[in-house]
């Protein structure tokens, strides 16, 4: 009969219904008469309601899991939540700590914790509509994740500009995470915008896309911006700053069989050298490689080895790497460390490695240049299409037997090094496809590098492929960019010094449907800014001309200008890391990087990436205004 009890305890129906019933034993403590007892209950339980929500933001903020394994009352760690609300009620006094103990369960259970997470969503998604939808534009961008059950996802985020009485500041702001694993039924661009009309945007006032994916859905993007312009042709298509460029051209590359297996290589270098005090002693001596460099601002595949300074350095330095490493093991002998550096000494000492290395930074060296204009604050928007058919142009004039030859020699040139220290370089491997005739002496030191076979299955599957994927894939990123609008206006804004262009600016204006005609604005404006704009325009970002329009007074005298200004800052084509500007998205990397394995909750991710926003939800006011909403919902329920 006793098994039979614990067996019924543990029931899914015995739990809901001691879940409800201790729901309404909370509840029932509400006024019925208005006598100061019950006022004082209602208020008590207010206050220890207050606690638990501070609990979830502050969990949340910090990117901590509420739930530990074991949550039992004689677990020695019962889980982040449960710990830190025990040391919080003991300091609010005894009263608090005896409410914890009896309502613990009601609100350590997963729907009760999963109800107050919506109610903070809803408010920070509040905050931030309320703010896109008083800017006059947005762009969207987004870019795809995936939870620990693979399951396809896209993390959406905005970015607007914000007016105040002395600036215009840009804001990045996280949505949240759509699921796209019914995208094949349902075209991508319809469930972008469903869901930034679910959250309440004017889809209106959309001026500018992003997207970014390392997988075949790189395609699926371009058809995404086709039909969503179809629907709103002013939402530009605008490729991704920075960080995104970088990681879009090393997943181009791993595209090669051999190029992925070079990149992984040099991640468990870099791994290893920030793992071992000995060795990064070591490197930071004799290879220059700083501990800054190796260790804090690139600590994960994704983003040092789109680096091509940290390439260069290691291409250079690689005898005396491997020396390092087999140093470093000979003093690990017998240990587990041992064998894995034995292992990586075994793939950095072979020729294919270090051809690899070679071509990746002879692309990732020019592709750098174009990277570093999408990073800085200020883009030179008028030679940016230039410099990215020059970037193409001169990847595309490498494709020749010189080039290769140069990189398959210098390759040639580190393994002498190399073996000239002592170590064995394993020669250039490849299938053989039909019966080849040696045509060189194999005692001969110069046939370790130089075989027919060889040489020709390093130009054409590695060299070329590597090329042309690159190529390929870059030509793909940048068919759709909306180049030429973006100058137009931008030479609208920036060159008032010239002859005024006014059947453009008259095109800009019906584009765009501006309300009033922007000739006489324009011509205000340009003989305002010449006299009073004393900086070069050369000098100016959107970001700073946004400063002079507010400095000047100049919003509300020219409205329709104004709003191309707020359109241009809406476009993420530049980096908002400024003193006038909040970028989200550093902060949405380091969430979905933290909680790799784990399953992508938008409530979570909201608190985590939405730290500004998080602390305004502390303010009291907003808290009273958790717990009444809270409270109305678990009456609804009852």
């Amino acid at each position: 009969m006793l098994e039979k009890f614990r067996k019924h305890e543990e029931s899914e129906m015995h739990l809901k219904s001691l879940k409800f019933w201790r729901q309404y034993h909370f509840l029932d403590e509400m006024p019925r008469d208005g006598s100061s007892v019950y006022s004082k209950r209602v208020e008590g339980n207010k206050r220890y309601l207050k606690l638990i929500i501070e609990n979830i933001l502050f969990l949340g903020k910090q990117c901590l899991l509420l739930k530990g394994n074991d949550q039992s009352i004689s677990s020695i760690n019962k889980g982040n939540f449960l710990e830190l609300l025990e040391i919080r009620a003991r300091d609010k006094g005894g009263e608090v700590f005896r409410r914890m103990s009896s309502h613990v369960d009601f609100y350590c259970s997963t729907q009760v914790q999963e109800e107050i997470i919506e109610i903070i969503q809803a408010e920070i998604l509040q905050d931030i509509v309320s703010e896109i939808n008083v800017s006059s534009a947005f762009s969207v961008i987004c870019e795809e994740t995936t939870d620990i059950a693979t399951k396809g996802q896209l993390s959406v985020c905005v970015r607007y500009p914000q007016k105040t009485s002395s600036a215009v500041l840009v804001k990045e702001r996280f949505l949240g995470f759509v699921n796209i694993e019914k995208m094949a039924a349902v075209p991508v661009h319809k469930h972008i915008k469903a869901y930034l009309q679910q959250v309440g945007i004017d889809f209106n006032k959309i001026c500018g896309q992003a997207y970014d994916s390392a997988t075949n859905l790189r395609v699926k993007f371009n058809e995404v911006v086709t039909e969503l312009k179809k629907e709103e042709p002013r939402a530009l298509y605008v490729h991704c700053y920075a960080h995104f460029f970088e990681l879009a051209v090393i997943s181009f590359c791993k595209e090669v069989k051999e190029l992925r297996s070079t990149l992984n290589a040099l991640s468990s270098l870099f791994n290893t050298v920030r793992m071992s005090g000995e060795m990064l002693a070591t490197l930071q001596t004799r290879c220059k490689l700083s501990q800054n460099k190796t260790c804090k601002k690139h600590t994960s595949q994704t983003c040092w080895t789109a680096h091509d300074h940290l390439l260069l350095s290691v291409t250079e330095c690689l005898p005396e790497i491997i020396e390092t490493l087999n140093a470093v093991s000979r003093h690990s002998s017998g240990t587990a460390v041992a064998d894995q550096l034995n292992d990586l000494l075994v793939v950095v000492t072979k020729f294919e490695f270090i051809f690899c290395l070679k071509f990746l930074y002879r692309v990732l060296s020019i592709t750098g240049i174009l990277s570093r204009e999408f990073q800085s604050e200020t883009v030179d928007i008028f030679s940016l299409f230039s410099k990215i058919e020059a970037i193409l142009e001169c990847l595309s004039s490498e494709r020749s037997d010189m080039y290769f030859k140069s990189i398959w020699d210098g390759a040639a040139e580190i393994c002498k090094k190399i073996t000239s220290k002592g170590f064995e370089v394993e020669k250039p491997a490849f299938q053989k496809r039909r019966k080849i005739q040696k045509t060189v002496d194999p005692g001969n030191l110069e046939s370790m590098f130089c075989p027919t076979a060889a040489h020709e299955h390093y130009k054409i599957n590695v060299y070329y492929q590597g090329l042309d994927s690159v190529l390929k894939n870059l030509k793909l990123c940048f068919s759709e960019f909306d180049y030429c609008k973006m100058k137009q206006i931008s030479e609208l804004l920036f060159k008032w010094n010239e002859p005024l262009d006014e059947a453009a600016a008259k095109h800009v204006q019906e584009f765009y449907k501006l309300d009033a005609d922007i000739i006489p604005e324009l011509r205000f404006y340009r003989q305002y800014a010449n006299l009073n704009f004393v900086t070069d325009y050369g000098s100016l970002s959107f970001v700073d001309l946004g400063c002079l329009f507010s400095q000047h007074g100049l919003h509300n005298n020219i409205p329709c200008i104004s709003k191309l200004l707020h359109i241009a800052l809406s476009w993420p084509i530049t980096s908002t890391n400024n003193e006038k500007s909040f970028s989200t998205l550093p902060h949405l990397k380091k969430y979905l990087l933290r909680t790799m394995g784990q399953e992508k909750y938008t409530g979570l991710a909201l608190m985590a990436v939405e730290q500004e926003l998080v602390n305004k939800l502390m303010e009291p006011e907003r808290l009273d205004g958790i717990v009444e909403k809270f409270i109305s919902q678990m009456k609804i329920h009852t």
